[in-house]
């Protein structure tokens, strides 16, 4: 999980952060040599999980998030990070044009 920022040949082609993290490429393919990038941005969720997992070191964020506790207040012994990154393949579709 995420959000991922795509590009094709330079061109920005936008962020995705659901699934099912497509974009639409078509206008800026080239017939050979195309450059994809793809640039992943980690969950606020594992950079709170991370700043509260630092002992005694700089926090990233400054947050009234508090991940080491549950709702009731209890505390929790371990903080567990969502799958983050990217997570599987990446492909190209061709889609048929009616």
């Amino acid at each position: 999980m995420g959000i991922a920022e795509v590009k094709i040949n330079g061109r920005d082609k936008g962020i995705v952060c659901t699934s099912p993290f497509r974009v639409e490429i078509s206008d800026a393919l080239q017939k050979v040599d195309n450059i994809l990038e793809i640039k992943v941005v980690n969950s606020f969720y594992n950079r709170v999980a991370g700043d509260q997992t630092l002992h005694n070191k700089k926090k990233f964020i400054s947050t009234n998030t508090d991940l080491k506790h549950d709702y009731r207040d209890r505390p929790i012994d371990e903080i567990l990070l969502e799958p983050s990154g990217l997570l599987g393949p990446v492909t190209i579709l061709q889609a048929k044009v009616f």
